[in-house]
């Protein structure tokens, strides 16, 4: 064995370090994209004025998360949600979660959603959504109710995670 590699049934192998680097510096970029998001919901939080407190989100698992004003409309969405479903914030900001819906997502399934929104209470839920491509996958909600000084819900955020199976 020398410097250059390690020893493997009398063949000299190169050690694959630029392997893990490269899967370091994608970790890193990641947690600095998600660092930036959370930095761009408490943007969010301030020019709002929302009283409900989001600092769990610092410590909460998602892949995307996505602000909706109180009818359902899109206003933000996190870096992550490119990630997951492929649409850019443009293609989605102003549009309803029914754009991520298709064939397998179930009636009954938005109406549970409809329902627990109603309750003003956090919740969550699988639905089955889709992505730019067409293809289906099971996301996992996360719905936080926001609400302003006068106790009234302006907005929702939805932490997202694709379940994969």
């Amino acid at each position: 064995m020398d410097i250059k590699g390690t020893i493997k049934a009398d063949k000299i192998m190169p050690l694959m370090c630029w392997d893990v680097h490269i899967l370091e510096l994608s970790k890193n970029k990641q947690i600095q994209s998600v660092q930036e998001d959370i930095e761009e919901l408490k943007q969010l939080h301030s020019v709002n004025q929302w009283l409900t407190d989001i600092d769990f989100v610092q410590h909460a698992s998602f892949d995307a998360l996505v602000v909706t004003n109180e009818h359902q409309v899109i206003d933000w969405v996190s870096s992550g949600f490119k990630g997951m479903t492929g649409y850019e914030a443009t293609e989605v900001i102003g549009q309803t979660a029914r754009k991520l819906q298709g064939p397998e997502t179930t009636l009954i399934s938005r109406m549970a959603i409809q329902d627990q929104l109603k309750t003003r209470q956090p919740f969550k839920h699988d639905i089955i959504n889709y992505r730019k491509n067409g293809e289906a996958y099971t996301c996992r909600l996360e719905i936080y109710p926001l609400v302003n000084e006068q106790e009234e819900i302006t907005h929702f955020l939805a932490l997202e995670h694709e379940i994969i199976k």
